[in-house]
């Protein structure tokens, strides 16, 4: 399957306030996926960054509130990347062709 730009109707966009509304919304969905990526990366690369920046200790030592924190992170990062690749796409106006049914 290859995606193809699709020409742009009124039913895809309502009208240009909404188109930017949308490439908006794309945009500060990347950079928090970017944030939360990185503070998560953080997070399991260097775990006791909590603790020593608040200077409590919410699992007694154990390490497991740091693992997930990083997971919840990472796991965050990823659903904010795909709804920005989402909003991307729909302002781009992308639609899926197959292939298999070209003459």
């Amino acid at each position: 399957m290859r995606l193809v730009s699709a020409g742009r109707t009124s039913r895809d966009v309502a009208d240009v306030g909404e188109d930017s509304d949308v490439k908006i919304r794309a945009r500060i969905e990347m950079v928090l996926a970017v944030l939360a990526a990185v503070v998560g990366i953080v997070t399991a690369v260097y775990p006791t960054w909590f603790e020593a920046l608040f200077e409590v200790s919410p699992d007694k030592g154990s390490g497991a509130f740091e693992w997930a924190l990083a997971i919840t992170l990472i796991a965050t990062s990823l659903v904010l990347a795909f709804l920005a690749r989402r909003d991307f796409r729909r302002v781009v106006g992308y639609q899926p062709v197959d292939d298999r049914n070209r003459t």
